[in-house]
């Protein structure tokens, strides 16, 4: 299965796997953090065509021909992701850390609780 995230939420696992990785330095935090570094320096995709209000597809030179009272929605060869529902400091803090034995445990239940908001 191949999951897409976008770039915020790519930038959140980031930052949050960088907090993990300074209290528990192991190789496997290390190379995912620089696979995302990665994935997150490549460059932001291009819109392929545009969709004029009435559903009518338009290329970047046909939108230039045409009123600038228009509005167009951008279309990608991927289909764009919806926003990313972070977790607030209180349904982080809501996360009993005494209840899981590792900080790999605390880091699984912090990832269940984000994927219950996400989905």
């Amino acid at each position: 299965m191949t999951i897409t995230l976008t770039r915020e939420e790519a930038q959140q696992v980031l930052d949050a796997l960088q907090a993990v990785w300074k209290m528990d330095r192991s190789m496997k935090h290390s190379e995912a953090i620089e696979t995302l570094r990665a994935r997150l320096a490549e460059p932001e995709p291009e819109p392929v065509a545009w969709l004029d209000s009435d559903g009518f597809p338009w290329s970047k030179e046909g939108i230039a021909c045409r009123s600038t009272k228009d509005t167009y929605e951008p279309l990608y060869t991927a289909s764009p992701q919806r926003e990313w529902k972070g977790l607030t400091d209180e349904e982080i803090s809501a996360v009993d850390w005494k209840q899981n034995e590792t900080l790999h445990d605390f880091a699984r239940a912090i990832e269940a609780k984000l994927k219950e908001k996400n989905a």
